[in-house]
């Protein structure tokens, strides 16, 4: 099985609030079974203190390889010394509902930046997911190299939620990096290498090499 998917965001407002729309399309290729769809969705980050902010979300698809409705609500805080946390939940909907519950510790350390993030899914026999990961900033906080390595299954991620409406089973082991480089002016270079060993049923694995590169502009 093969997919793709190519999502076009054009993130507007400032430090107050940020808004950013998004549209994605993916593709599916199981076999010779070929399955298209979209989905178009919105993120709102709106500051709700000096030191915390809400990450709210919604999208919509009509196709069968996204969920029909993806919503999430999250507040972030920061309380001194360079700690931020997280508490929120996460919603999906194909045929019936699935909740995430989500919950996040983070610390800056100079132009490093150390999280752990969990999810736990009430309806999923593999019902948790923990990701560590590691960012080093360069010289402007939008250009990094970040590193991650994750275990369970993880839905969340728009790539995974294909394969978690099949089935509630799959649990996986994955480590990769991502890099956002600023080149000149608005563009960026964008690059991602990911490793994945993946189990759905005792006896039923594979391995999964995920590339992705790309320019970004910013408006």
């Amino acid at each position: 099985r093969r997919f793709y998917i190519t999502t076009v965001e054009a993130p507007i407002g400032d430090k107050n609030v940020k808004i950013i729309p998004r549209f994605s399309y993916g593709s599916l290729l199981s076999g010779e079974n070929v399955t298209g769809g979209s989905q178009s969705g919105l993120d709102i980050y709106p500051l709700t203190g000096p030191d915390s902010y809400l990450y709210l979300n919604y999208a919509f698809s009509p196709s069968d390889i996204f969920p029909a409705h993806r919503s999430a609500i999250e507040w972030f805080t920061s309380f001194g010394a360079g700690w931020e946390a997280s508490a929120g939940v996460r919603y999906l909907y194909w045929n019936d509902h699935r909740f995430l519950i989500s919950t996040s510790m983070s610390k800056y350390l100079g132009k490093w930046l150390a999280g752990f993030r969990m999810f736990y899914t009430p309806q999923s026999d593999n019902d948790v997911a923990a990701i560590a990961s590691l960012r080093r900033y360069f010289n402007i906080p939008s250009s990094y190299i970040h590193f991650f390595f994750g275990y369970g299954s993880n839905p969340d991620r728009t790539e995974r939620q294909m394969d978690f409406s099949e089935t509630t089973k799959p649990t996986r082991l994955n480590a990769g990096s991502y890099t956002s480089l600023k080149i000149k002016g608005p563009f960026y270079a964008r690059l991602l290498a990911e490793f994945n060993f993946e189990e759905y049923q005792p006896e039923d694995r594979r391995n999964v090499f995920l590339i992705q590169t790309g320019i970004e502009y910013k408006f």
